[in-house]
């Protein structure tokens, strides 16, 4: 419940309430599901305030100070929020369904399963804000910055990224659809994991340092979702083959957003490999490709008499992110 004191002085006008945290500065205001609803507070200090579960819907907050505030499951329906500042603010399964964010600063701002369908953050920025898992349906992201973002899971259905920058976001599991505007979205390079354990973003696109994605090509990442290839190998397989095929493939047709996605050995030492590519790329095509270098390679290398023992090198099943799947093949190719 909030503080009746602070309620009180927050009621007497934002002149009064400005003043009074200038004044007691140490002091962290307590408005926890306070009825804040219709309430006119542009240009409002709410710095660092507790506001969770508070109702701002339609409430007037254009240019307020809501930095680091507290605003878990607050209500922020139509809320005005014309440039204000919300940076590293705790905003996680809030609700701001048609809430205007245009040019709202909101670097590194958790916004976490929030409900920001048809809300417009038109210029805001944020950067390496999380979004894990929120709802950006038909929301508008024009001209805003979601640089280092992390958007895994987020459902991204008829959202506007014109002139939006994406570029290092984590874009793991995140749900599009075909009304999806991501055709002059920025983006030099993307990834497609979170690792949870050293909290770093994994599976870089495109895979090399330095390596940027051309005008347009972000968008047909995800346009449709990506097929899977499954390369089945019974009579032994040789790791260098493999690595050799994937890497010339990888390097020679990069559009086609090569990912090993599994290695699973079956019974009599059967070993699947499961790979993962664009939606507009011919899995035919990219099959008899990959088994014609895998072929060359393999009897280059002169390994075939050794390839049989190499099946037992394998644990069933193994997912991981890309970089640990390629790094345990590079080890095996070694023993080659």
């Amino acid at each position: 419940m909030a503080n009746a004191e602070h309620l009180w002085i927050l009621e007497r006008g934002v002149d009064v309430w400005n003043r009074w945290r200038e004044e007691n500065d140490r002091i962290v205001p307590n408005l926890h599901d306070a009825d804040l609803r219709g309430f006119r507070l542009a240009g409002v200090n709410f710095r660092r305030a507790c506001l969770s579960e508070a109702s701002l819907s339609l409430a007037d907050l254009r240019d307020a100070d809501l930095r680091e505030a507290d605003l878990y499951e607050a209500d922020l329906f139509e809320t005005r929020l014309h440039g204000a500042k919300l940076d590293r603010a705790y905003l996680f399964r809030s609700n701001c369904y048609r809430a205007e964010l245009l040019d709202t600063s909101l670097h590194c701002a958790m916004l976490g399963r929030a409900d920001l369908t048809r809300a417009s953050l038109r210029g805001a920025n944020l950067t390496q804000a999380s979004l894990g898992e929120a709802n950006l349906t038909k929301t508008d992201l024009t001209n805003a910055n979601l640089s280092e973002a992390f958007l895994k899971a987020a459902r991204v259905c008829g959202t506007v990224f014109d002139n939006a920058v994406l570029t290092g976001a984590c874009v793991e599991d995140w749900e599009t659809d075909r009304l999806t505007r991501l055709e002059e979205a920025i983006c030099e390079f993307v990834f497609f994991e979170y690792d949870v354990r050293s909290h770093l973003f994994r599976r870089r696109y495109p895979r090399q340092p330095g390596q940027t994605l051309a005008a347009g090509a972000f968008a047909t990442l995800f346009k449709d979702k990506p097929q899977q290839l499954e390369l089945s190998f019974s009579d032994g397989i040789s790791w260098k083959a493999v690595l050799g095929a994937f890497e010339t493939l990888d390097r020679s047709h990069p559009e086609n957003a090569l990912q090993l996605c599994s290695i699973e050995q079956l019974e009599l030492g059967k070993i699947v490999l499961s790979l993962s590519v664009s939606a507009t790329s011919d899995i035919l095509e990219i099959e008899r490709s990959f088994r014609q270098e895998y072929d060359r390679v393999r009897k280059a290398s002169a390994s075939t008499n050794n390839a049989r023992a190499r099946t037992q090198l394998v644990t069933t099943p193994h997912n991981g992110s890309i970089d640990d799947l390629l790094a345990i093949v590079r080890v095996l190719a070694t023993t080659e």
